[in-house]
């Protein structure tokens, strides 16, 4: 009896069908979604026995045995080979992450060194990371010259630190880059920079040592602006408005020499109308901090003198337009 007069034939029909999707699956290799069918069509057939006893499913039991057998040929060679092939993929993404966290860090620690040296680097983008590398070559004189002033010029302990632990971190990034592109003189030459600088350098405390000396010479070479006038009544202008801002700020402070670095005053006008608004005049002033008994220097300290009308206030009020610098009290009257 064929399937057409079987009373069953629609599940024939369906069977047959399953069958097929199946056979696909297997020929993608989709182990899975072929096993998967083996129990679905077993109880296809249950049920078409079940509905047409008389209908012969030997053809269909042959299609299903047959399908059985296919699943297990080669299925143990073909995911292993699945496996290999994509435990391959996985360490080139993988080796592509590190050698993008290598190019992006701020800061190149051992441990991320090893990884660069040990990744797989047959990706798709490696070339262009090689490039980016290379690319940075270009800046390493400029980087250099920056880290030399800031190590040797740096005037407090933490800020040396960090830039010592720059030096570190871009000496490890062009000893790595050397390790794995030792054919590019570049690269190459960048690490051999790096090094030499770090030898120079020395240890943090050798870093601190000169950074140290150098911060002592300056503050031992520094001395007032030169006062361009001498103005007894200007400078008592000066002193009355520092002493009064001293007043205002509750700083305990002691005015010791002013020297006027402004040959005349600068008068301020209105942007819009040209109307005079008031005047400045400027002048270094050294000072002692009582609090901690340090002398200070501002470079830049300016009064101003508000225009009423017919002439100037004859009070001013003083502020300095940048912070005070360290100065040694006996440069004072040098």
């Amino acid at each position: 009896m064929s399937a057409q007069n079987s009373r069953a034939k629609i599940l024939v029909n369906a069977f047959e069908k399953q069958i097929e999707v199946a056979n696909k699956a297997l020929e993608q290799n989709r182990f899975k979604t072929a096993e998967g069918k083996i129990s679905v069509l077993e109880r296809s057939l249950t049920t078409i026995k079940k509905k047409d006893p008389e209908f012969d499913t030997s053809f269909l039991e042959e299609k299903l045995e047959g399908l059985k057998t296919r699943c297990g040929v080669n299925k143990t060679e073909i995911l292993t080979a699945r496996k290999e092939s994509r435990d391959a993929f996985d360490n080139k993404l993988n080796g592509q992450k590190i050698m993008s966290k290598f190019l992006s860090e701020s800061t190149v620690t051992q441990e991320l060194a090893d990884k660069v040296i040990a990744a797989n680097k047959d990706y798709r983008g490696y070339s262009n990371d090689v490039e980016e590398i290379i690319f940075r070559t270009k800046s390493v004189d400029r980087n250099l010259s920056r880290l030399k002033v800031n190590l040797s010029e740096g005037a407090h302990n933490e800020t040396i630190e960090s830039h010592f632990k720059v030096l570190n971190s871009k000496k490890l990034f062009w000893q790595t880059a050397a390790t794995i592109l030792p054919e590019d003189a570049a690269i190459v030459s960048a690490s051999k920079k790096y090094n030499d600088f770090s030898k120079t350098a020395g240890s943090f405390e050798d870093v601190k040592s000169t950074s140290k000396a150098f911060q002592n010479q300056k503050l031992a070479d520094k001395k007032m602006p030169t006062a361009v006038i001498t103005d007894t009544k200007l400078e008592s202008i000066f002193k009355a408005a520092f002493n009064n801002e001293s007043k205002d700020t509750n700083w305990d402070r002691t005015l010791l020499k002013i020297n006027i670095t402004d040959r005349a005053w600068t008068i301020i006008k209105n942007k819009y109308t040209g109307a005079i608004l008031g005047r400045k005049q400027f002048a270094a002033i050294a000072f002692k901090d009582n609090k901690n008994g340090e002398c200070r220097l501002y470079i830049n300290y300016h009064i101003y003198q508000q225009y009423n009308g017919s002439g100037y206030n004859d009070f001013a009020i003083g502020k300095s337009d940048m912070a005070s610098d360290s100065f040694l009290c006996e440069n004072v009257n040098k």
